[in-house]
């Protein structure tokens, strides 16, 4: 099981590190892979709507995952909903020195 984050589209504040803290062992470049949508509110009662477990934060929400079947079935409810949604990286800038 994992988490995977949401937030607004087009919202150019930089995602914060759990923790504030890097993994121990990542070489050099960090990512990590989110949704952006174009209604976070909707998208957060989409999800609610359909039990599926959240972590509400104060850039969005995390989506908690089982495995890919439930990522589609997120994508597609997104669809439906008419809900703006693309795969991005969350974290913008990571200092390499």
């Amino acid at each position: 099981m994992g988490t995977l984050p949401v937030s607004q589209k087009n919202d150019h504040q930089q995602t914060s590190l759990p923790n504030d803290s890097l993994p121990t062992f990542y070489m050099s470049d960090y990512s990590r892979l989110g949704l952006s949508v174009g209604r976070l509110n909707d998208a957060l009662q989409a999800v609610e709507a359909k039990k599926i477990a959240v972590i509400k934060g104060s850039e969005g929400f995390e989506i908690t995952i089982d495995g890919a079947d439930q990522l589609n079935e997120i994508f597609e409810l997104f669809k439906q909903k008419g809900i703006d949604c693309e795969i991005t990286d969350t974290i913008d800038q990571v200092y390499q020195g």
